[in-house]
């Protein structure tokens, strides 16, 4: 067999690779020489120059790990990513990527820069049973064992980000329908009068509402605020009514913002 010039021609099969026995001693010396190099290229990563047919995982500390920079399956018949694509799982059907600790170990896909080499990711603990998502540096969200998501940033909230609501501004009365389809925004009312005593009553139309949701309104800022109380009194399919009662002494008429929320509710 003639001496290997190129790591891809070796076997994985040791008696397929030469020597075969047949050679003179003279040229053994070229054979050893030539798969010490095969093994410098491999300790300095430049074994593979070209491409590699079908590759599926290397060996790192003794164990079958994947080949980062490359596209596993090709099934989804989808194209990854342009800037997430040094390493891709594409399959047909389903797919993933699985991280196993011990017991009281705790697996992480973990997010760095030159500053810092965890910045932000995701964090299980097998001890608590615990998941954690972390930004700048810190754990911001944690879902327990049980179910429960807890923020634990003190400057934290639960809401809706820029681009999730919306605003409206009511016609003639305050007792004029709108119409905003948002889960959260801002409805401006009519600057009709409410006496003292008595109540409007409005519904917005809003088809993010299910019978199982809850609606949240609050009035923003006015200057006979605490003359009025504003609740929602109903909630349905596509809607939900809002009643705005004048608890003061006399007639008001102001146009108010009232802000609001959508929480997502189930029944079973």
């Amino acid at each position: 067999m003639p001496v290997p010039t190129l790591i891809t021609s070796l076997s994985t099969t040791a008696a397929s690779n030469s020597p075969d026995g047949s050679e003179s001693v003279i040229t053994t010396d070229d054979y050893v020489r030539a798969h010490a190099a095969f093994i410098a290229q491999l300790r300095d990563g430049a074994a593979f120059t070209g491409t590699v047919a079908a590759p599926t995982a290397v060996r790192v500390n003794g164990a079958t790990q994947g080949l980062v920079g490359t596209r596993f399956g090709g099934g989804s018949g989808g194209t990854a990513n342009g800037t997430f694509d040094d390493m891709v799982i594409d399959v047909a059907a389903s797919g993933g990527l699985s991280i196993m600790t011990g017991t009281s170990g705790v697996g992480g896909i973990l997010v760095g820069d030159s500053a810092s080499n965890f910045a932000g990711g995701w964090r299980y603990s097998n001890a608590t049973d615990e998941s954690s998502i972390w930004a700048a540096g810190a754990s911001r969200v944690t879902v327990t064992a049980t179910g429960d998501m807890l923020l634990t940033s003190p400057a934290g909230g639960i809401g809706y980000g820029v681009g999730a609501g919306s605003s409206v501004t009511q016609l003639t009365s305050k007792a004029t329908a709108v119409t905003i389809n948002r889960p959260c925004g801002r409805i401006i009312t009519s600057s009709s009068n409410i006496t003292a005593g008595s109540f409007a009553r409005f519904v917005v139309n809003n088809s993010t509402v299910t019978a199982n949701d809850v609606v949240h309104v609050c009035i923003r800022t006015v200057a006979s605020d605490t003359e009025y109380d504003v609740s929602v009194v109903a909630v349905g399919a596509g809607l939900f009514v809002v009643l705005i009662r004048n608890m003061g002494a006399s007639t008001l008429g102001e146009a108010l913002e009232l802000n609001f929320a959508v929480i997502r509710g189930s029944v079973t």
